[in-house]
This record gives structure tokens, sequence and C-alpha cells, in this order.
């Protein structure tokens, strides 16, 4: 299954993104990823502004339509006082026979009620008997035949009231019936435009904007303000959180009050502390390490050279010695005598290629007086010899010059290591060294193709793969990097890069 798939029967991960649950819970995932992905600082703008606008715009619907339904109120009660007032003035003209001047009244009335101390608009003034003739208007051009029909009164009814639309707005329509005589009856109609309400709703929803407009601006800048002061900390936490996951365990935050992220500033600052302790104490343990292990390396290599020497000098001249005298004793020997002697020959020249091989391998005098590559082309042709094992060797940048002796000892052991591993364990078939010098770095690379094992488990340096182990400890005093690849029935790749100029002291030095 590939990587980063997880199969069930509700959950699917598909590149660390969740698919499971219904539509509306992915939107919503979705959603709040996108959210969440927005800065402190424009959350909390965006709710300030929010919250503002919504206040605001809440707050002009209602006073609109509160001030609208009380000014429609007053309107309509000042229609029926100026419809009482109509009526009766009407009744006593056309009691005293003075019906011509009804016209000149209602007039008067409209012209009154109109200027700008009433704060109305009277649209028109019509009286009308029972029977529908039109007694007084104030129509320029005579009434209109739909005022006439609009808002008619029944029988029983004393008085209508009734908003109706015209080419200029909204018109409350007002109908109060009086008594002309015994058998008859009028009715004086008034039409109130709602232009002043209107125009008195519009100025308060101006003013309401304008004050919103200046309280936004004020919440926002109160909100900018106020994200400063909460993210300008959160900002210094974050930068000194990445110096921090860098290695720089020097930063120190500076609180800005004595409030929750103030605490939280002391509280990195005591982290960072004692982070810096814990490295440093870690780093002197681990130079005391170091120069434990480049101790007990450098020993190893004294040692390694004493005894190559010691066997070179003693032990090989000493078989030496009795290797010349079973010469003499087998050329004065005769019979079965001579046989025995010739087999014990035998035998010691044999003991002493082994001693010379043993020599060599301890400490191949060849990387003290020809190099590197010289000393790894004789290594490898002796391992070609004992092992049987085709092995193809690489070396590129070595011939012209020579690396510093604790480089170069290193590189030979790791490279020595490494085939004896393959010897060992890997029933490989062929092998391949690689030993590149390139830009102050040297780099070798080993591979076979045998059973290989378990990376993960090298590379916690079990006991199955000490020398493994001891490849990396090496690589790593001289400041190099270690990479080991294998998969069971795959072969295994070694990957070692050692620099030039070793960031510690000298491990090896010659006695």
């Amino acid at each position: 299954m590939p990587r980063g798939t997880r199969s069930g029967p509700f959950v699917c991960t598909v590149g660390g993104t969740v698919t499971n649950g219904s539509p509306q819970q992915r939107f919503f995932r979705r959603l709040w990823a996108i959210l969440g992905a927005v800065s402190i600082r424009t959350k909390v703008l965006g709710i300030v502004v929010g919250t503002v606008l919504l206040l605001s715009t809440f707050v002009t619907v209602q006073v609109r339509r509160s001030l609208t339904t009380l000014l429609q109120e007053e309107l309509e009660s000042q229609a029926l006082s100026i419809t009482g007032h109509v009526a009766e003035s009407a009744s006593n003209l056309i009691e005293a026979g003075h019906s011509d001047d009804l016209g000149f009244l209602l007039r008067e009335t409209q012209a009154h009620y109109s200027d700008e101390r009433h704060n109305t608009e009277i649209a028109y003034l019509l009286v009308t008997a029972s029977d529908g003739s039109v007694l007084g208007h104030t129509f320029p051009d005579g009434v209109p035949a739909d005022i006439i029909q609009a808002n008619r009164l029944e029988t029983v009814e004393r008085q209508s009231l009734m908003w109706r639309d015209n080419s200029k707005g909204r018109v409350l329509d007002v109908a109060e019936r009086f008594a002309l005589s015994d058998d008859l009856a009028g009715v004086v109609r008034i039409g109130l435009s709602d232009r002043e309400i209107r125009a008195a709703v519009n100025e308060v929803t101006r003013q309401l904007i304008f004050t919103s407009t200046i309280m936004s601006l004020a919440s926002i800048a109160a909100a900018v303000f106020l994200t400063w002061l909460i993210t300008r900390p959160i900002q210094n936490l974050v930068q000194a959180t990445q110096a921090v996951a860098q290695g720089d365990f020097s930063q120190h935050v500076t609180p800005w009050a004595n409030d929750e992220i103030g605490r939280l500033s002391e509280m990195f600052n005591t982290m960072t502390k004692a982070l810096a302790q814990a490295a440093q104490e870690q780093s002197e343990r681990a130079a005391l390490r170091a120069q434990f292990v480049n101790r007990v390396i450098a020993a190893q290599e004294d040692e390694r050279r004493r005894i190559a020497r010691e066997l070179h000098d003693s032990t090989g001249q000493a078989l030496t010695s009795l290797l010349v005298g079973l010469q003499a004793l087998e050329q004065t020997a005769s019979g079965e005598m001579r046989q025995q002697t010739e087999n014990l020959r035998q035998i010691v020249s044999e003991t002493l290629e082994e001693v010379h091989r043993i020599a060599w391998e301890l400490r191949p005098s060849a990387l003290d007086d020809m190099g590197l590559a010289a000393a790894l082309e004789r290594y490898i042709a002796d391992y070609r010899e004992r092992f049987g094992l085709p092995v193809d060797l690489v070396i590129h940048g070595l011939r012209d010059g020579r690396l510093s002796p604790e480089v170069e000892t290193t590189i030979y052991r790791i490279v020595q290591e490494a085939l004896t591993n393959v010897a060992r364990h890997a029933q490989a078939g062929q092998v391949s060294v690689l030993i590149e010098h390139r830009d102050g770095k040297t780099l070798v690379i080993a591979e076979d193709n045998g059973v290989g094992f378990d990376a993960n488990t090298a590379a916690k340096g079990s006991r199955q793969h000490l020398g493994l182990y001891g490849i990396r400890e090496r690589a790593e005093l001289l400041g190099g990097k270690f990479l080991i690849e294998s998969e069971a029935g795959r072969g295994t790749s070694l990957f070692v890069e050692i620099p030039d100029a070793p960031p510690v002291e000298r491990p090896f030095e010659k006695s």
C-alpha cells in the first residue's frame, strides 16, 4: 500500500488530508483550515470590524423602522385632527350659506399646514356630498377620477385611513364624514404626503451611517493597536522559537506585560536557559566522549603499530632464523629425517607469511610510506586472493597528493571494516569500492549484492552490527557523515564523507 494511505471502513488519508465524513463536515474542515491559516491580527481586525458593521447595520435598520412607524402614527393623528377642523369649518360655512368660500378655506388650510412650522405637506383637500357631488377642492386642474373612487366611506363609517402610492411617493388618505343637513352628509378628504417623513428618516439614517463610520474607524484603530500589543510579543516568541529550533539557545524575550503572554515569555526564557545549559552539558559530554574515543582509537593504532613492528622485527626474524636453520638441517639430513625437516620448513615458511600478513593488516607500511591509494590497492589485492571475491576498486583524486595521516588511517580502516563485514555476513558475489576526493572532502562508497539486512537496526548500533557502529564513530570523530542503505535480499550500500580538516584534535600521532 502506498505510503500516506491508510485503508479502513471509515477513514482514508491521502497525503495527510482526512477525507472521511459527510460533505458538510469536509466543507467545514476546509473552511476551518483556511481560517486557521489567517494571522491573529487579521482575525481580531475581522472580528472587530465585522461586529461593528453588523451592529451598525442592525441599529440603522431598527431606527429607520421605528422612526418611520412613529412618524406615520403622528402623521395619522395630525391628519385626523386636520380633517376634524376642516369638517367643522366646512359645516359652519355651508350652514351660513357661504358655500362659495369653501374652496378658499381649503386652500388656506393647505397653505397653513404645509409651511415649515408644521413639518407637514398637504397634497390635497377635498369636500364632497354624500351624493358624490364635489363641494370644494384644492386641485388646480380638477379632481382626478381615481381620487374620487379611492377611500370611499361605507354608510356606517365615520372615518377611514389608508396609504396609497402616487408618482411622488406615498400619500396618507383620510376621509371623515360630517352632517350638512338632516338628510345629507358631507365627506372631508385630505391627502398628506410622506415626503417629510422620508426626509426625516433619511437624515437620521445619514447621521447614523456617519456615526457608524466614525465608530468603525475608531474601532479599527483600537483593534490595530490592540492586535499590535497582542501580536508583537507573540511574533517575538515565534522568531525566538525559530532561532531555538536552529540551535541558538541564547534567545531572550523581553516580557511586555504581566499577563498570560508575559508569563509565557518568562517561561520561554526559563526554557531557553535550561536548554542552553543542557546543550552545554551535552556538548561537554560529547567532547569528553570524543576525546575518550579519540584516545582509545589512537591507543589502538599505536598498539597495532607496536604489535606489527614486534611481529615484523622479533617474530619475523626468529621465524626467518628458524627457517634458515631448517634449510641447513635439511641439507645434512637423509631419509625420513630429511622429509620431516622439509615439512617443518614448509610450516615455518607459511607461518612466516601469515605473520607478515597479520603485521600488514595491523599497520600497513604502505599507508605511511606510499599513501592511501597504494595501501588500499595492496589490501584489496590480498582480499581478492584470500576470499576469492571479485572487488572493483576505483580511486579518483588521491594519486597526486596525500591526505592528513588521521584521515588516511580512518578511510583505510573504514574500507577494511566494510570489506570484512562483506566477507563475514553478506554472502555477496560482487563488491565495488569507490574513493573520490573533491572539494576538500573524501567520499567513500562500498556496495555489495549480498543478502542485505535491516538498516534501522544497524543504525541503532546493535551487537550484530558493531562494525558499522565503529565506522560511524570513526567518521563522526573527524566531522564526517555516515549513511547506510540496505534491504533484505537487495544488497548493501555504505556512504561515508570525511572532510580534509577534522574539527577535533588529531587522534593519531606517530610514536
